[in-house]
């Protein structure tokens, strides 16, 4: 399974009036960027991409997003626009590698509703580009929008369960296994749970 990481970490933190975000979320320099809704905005390099994105980036999310050629850590309250730029850099990585292949790139999210938003963000300006170009590059852009279906863009379980399912010799696991979900993996713990305490009671 090779893969170009988007090498794009995103942390959280909720906006309190009376909680700033933490010293250690503050940017240094080198180390990334930093923009929320009550923080000015700071980043380091980047260079701009040939083609313009629909939705109008500040400079700073512009260089988090175009920024390819070193690790990039976002630190953003709620609202700020992570997404947008998750998929902004998505985009650059495709037009600076044009034999790149859409299931290369590797996207991790926290939740499936967030990848489920990234990918029909995605989708929206897999269409818009579309209608922008024309020859050789349409015929690029109209391969990533076919398979975007295939694109890895999941969250850390999903990601795992991809990687033992298409390496289950190498796990020793059965690869036709599920993943529980929290309703099931209670049921699990409460049956295992009173097993055990049966089985102590019985024992004397």
């Amino acid at each position: 399974f090779r893969a170009v990481r988007l090498c794009l970490t995103v942390r959280l933190y909720y906006e309190d009036e009376a909680m700033p975000p933490p010293a250690e979320a503050q940017p240094r320099r080198n180390q990334g960027v930093f923009f929320g809704k009550a923080e000015p905005y700071r980043t380091e390099g980047g260079k701009a991409a040939r083609m313009k994105p629909k939705r109008e980036l500040k400079p700073e999310q512009e260089n988090a997003a175009h920024t390819l050629n070193r690790h990039v850590s976002v630190t953003a309250g709620p609202g700020s626009g992570k997404t947008t730029v998750l998929v902004e850099r998505y985009l650059h990585i495709l037009r600076e590698n044009k034999n790149l292949n859409i299931d290369q790139i590797v996207a991790i999210t926290f939740t499936n509703r967030a990848a489920n938003e990234m990918r029909e963000r995605l989708r929206k300006d897999l269409d818009r580009i579309l209608a922008e170009c024309a020859g050789d590059e349409r015929q690029r852009w109209m391969r990533y929008k076919r398979t975007l279906d295939g694109a890895v863009i999941n969250t850390i379980h999903g990601f795992c369960a991809l990687l033992l399912r298409e390496f289950p010799v190498e796990a020793r696991i059965d690869p036709q296994f599920l993943l529980l979900d929290a309703h099931d993996a209670a049921i699990l713990l409460e049956a295992a749970v009173e097993e055990t305490l049966t089985e102590f009671i019985s024992s004397g």
